[in-house]
């Protein structure tokens, strides 16, 4: 079976084989970009949710110094977009109460619980 040959006689690409290879070098490079889309979006969750986490920690921290909020919601002033609610329920065991602080962030949501003595 004879190959085309160029003008000049040399071996080239046929039109097909350029249309496959275009395809598939597309194909790649859609999955590439949507690979790095996909990471980007999940990187920035992550960041969220961990921003979120921290922000509760220290809110816990600056409750244990300062003693329980009188409001029971409000916003971060060091991160705005960024807002919280506490609730507060006693326990079975007398002078225990669980307090649930939901932080969130857009669509995103963070809830942490811990247990607390009156005092």
């Amino acid at each position: 079976m004879n190959k085309p040959r160029t003008l000049h006689g040399e071996d080239g690409f046929t039109l097909l084989e350029a249309i496959i290879s275009l395809a598939i070098l597309s194909g790649v490079i859609v999955t590439i970009i949507y690979s790095i889309n996909y990471n980007l979006k999940a990187t920035e969750r992550l960041k969220t949710i961990s921003i979120a986490t921290n922000l509760a920690r220290e809110f816990f921290q600056e409750m244990d110094t300062s003693g329980v909020p009188d409001i029971r919601e409000g916003a971060f002033t060091t991160r705005p977009g960024y807002r919280w609610r506490l609730d507060m329920e006693d326990m079975s065991i007398e002078g225990v109460k669980k307090l649930k602080l939901d932080v969130t962030s857009g669509a995103e949501a963070v809830s942490v619980e811990t247990y607390r003595l009156d005092e």
